[in-house]
């Protein structure tokens, strides 16, 4: 009688099971993170494209022959952010007139942000904070002063309870 020697032992199949799931348990963290790490990145340049969307209506309303003199104001009514000026010297509130206000229009992913400043101190610089892009729990904060600490880039706010690891600087 012949033997019959080709193929696998079940041994030989259950030992390459075992060393790829040993290689899978290994590889998922590392592979989870660098998606994480990448949703964060895309978060945070959401939220810089928004702030220079808010400075290209910003120099549009400036612009604009029916406006002279008087500080940018930022205003907030509903979802839809709106650059005027001279409507406030003091460079927060609202804008009073539907004529004097031109809209950011921003194309990327929604960003809603608690606190929309410009022209702080009558230096022309963007602050943003509490910035969460298309629902995410993630804030996220961008200050182009400076002084302000983030020099134009968008950085994760940390919570007090929050242990995820993220950068503040």
């Amino acid at each position: 009688m012949k033997n019959n020697t080709k193929g696998f032992t079940l041994i030989e199949l259950l030992a390459v099971i075992v060393i790829l799931a040993v290689i899978a348990l290994i590889a998922s963290p590392i592979i989870l993170n660098i998606i994480q790490s990448s949703q964060r990145s895309t978060r945070a340049r959401s939220v810089e494209a928004y702030a220079h969307a808010i400075e290209d209506s910003v120099a549009s309303s400036m612009s604009n022959p029916d406006f002279v003199g008087g500080d940018v104001v930022i205003a907030k009514d509903g979802d839809k952010t709106y650059a005027c000026v001279g409507t406030n010297a003091a460079g927060v509130g609202t804008c009073t007139d539907d004529n004097a206000k031109i809209e950011v229009t921003y194309s990327g992913s929604k960003v809603v942000c608690s606190t929309v400043k410009y022209n702080e101190g009558g230096k022309g610089f963007i602050e943003l904070a509490g910035c969460k892009v298309s629902g995410s729990s993630e804030s996220y904060r961008f200050n182009n002063n400076p002084d302000g600490g983030t020099s134009g880039k968008a950085v994760e706010e940390k919570t007090s309870n929050s242990n995820s690891g993220s950068s503040n600087s």
